[in-house]
C-alpha cells in the first residue's frame, strides 16, 4: 500500500480531479466503472468537476461506494452529492448503478447486489475505487469485522444503523473486483488511522495484510486489491 501526504486539502482535491477524470475518459471496450463515496473530502473535486466537466467515455459506469436509506434531496444522501457532478458530466442513468431508497432496506439491497452483479457478469471492469476512511478505521458503511464477514458472498449488504438512517454498502467482494482503490482522507483526526495503514503497509507484504486485516475494517475490506493507496491531507476533515 502506498501512502501519498498532501500539504493541504486543495491539493488533494486537484490530483482527485485529475484521478476521477482521467478515469471518466478512459477509453475502453467493455463497461468500465468508478467507484464514488459521500463524505467532505471528495465534495470539492465533484463540484469541480460539475463546472468544468470533462469528455466521458460511452462506456464509463458509476457505481456508489453505499448509501444511506434516505431521499434523494436528504443532504445525507450520498448521490445526492453527486448529482450535479453526475448530470455536468451527462452519464446516462443506465451507467448509474446507485441504491433505490424508496424500497425497504431489504429490498434496496438485494436490487442494488442484482445490479452491481450484472454489471460484473458483462464483463464489467472496475477500473478505481476510492473510498473514504473513518477515524475508527470504517469505509463505505463497513464499521466492523461483522459487517465484513455478513457480506461474503455478496456485492452488497445491508448494514442497518441504530440510530438511523440504515445503510446500504458495497461489500469486500464487490471490492476485490477493483484494480486500484484509494482511500481519502483530511484532517487532523485522521492521522492515526492513516499511520495505523501505513505501518502496516511497511511491513512484509503476508504480515501487513494480516496486520490491517486484524486491526482495521478498511483494511480487511480491501486486502484483497493489489493496488491500495491512501491520500492524506490534515487540514480538513469529512
Amino acid at each position: 500500500m502506498q501512502t501519498k501526504l498532501f500539504r493541504n486539502t486543495d491539493d488533494l482535491t486537484a490530483a482527485l480531479v485529475d484521478l476521477l477524470t482521467h478515469h471518466y475518459r478512459m477509453a475502453l471496450p467493455v463497461p468500465h466503472a468508478v467507484i464514488l463515496p459521500g463524505g467532505r473530502t471528495p465534495r470539492g473535486a465533484y463540484r469541480q468537476i460539475a463546472q468544468n466537466p470533462c469528455p466521458v467515455d460511452g462506456n464509463t459506469h458509476i457505481l456508489l461506494s453505499d448509501e444511506r436509506l434516505v431521499p434523494i434531496r436528504s443532504s445525507e444522501s450520498n448521490y445526492g452529492q453527486l448529482r450535479p457532478m453526475l448530470k455536468a458530466l451527462r452519464i446516462p442513468a443506465t451507467h448509474i448503478l446507485r441504491v433505490d431508497t424508496s424500497q425497504t432496506l431489504a429490498l434496496a439491497t438485494r436490487h442494488y447486489d442484482r445490479d452491481l452483479r450484472a454489471f460484473i457478469e458483462r464483463k464489467g471492469r472496475i477500473t478505481l475505487g476510492v473510498l473514504g476512511l473513518g477515524a475508527d478505521g470504517h469505509t463505505a458503511s463497513l464499521f466492523s469485522m461483522q459487517d465484513i464477514a455478513r457480506g461474503r458472498g455478496d456485492y452488497a449488504e445491508a448494514v442497518p444503523r441504530k440510530p438511523g438512517p440504515d445503510r446500504i454498502s458495497v461489500t469486500a467482494d464487490l471490492l476485490a473486483k477493483a484494480e486500484c482503490i484509494v482511500f481519502i482522507a483530511a484532517g487532523a483526526e485522521k492521522r492515526l488511522v492513516v499511520e495505523r495503514m501505513r505501518v502496516a503497509s511497511a511491513t512484509h507484504v503476508a504480515s501487513a495484510t494480516h496486520v490491517a486485516s486484524a486491526t482495521l475494517p478498511a483494511g480487511l475490506a480491501t486486502a484483497d486489491v493489489a493496488d491500495v493507496q491512501v491520500w492524506f491531507a490534515e487540514d480538513g476533515g469529512e
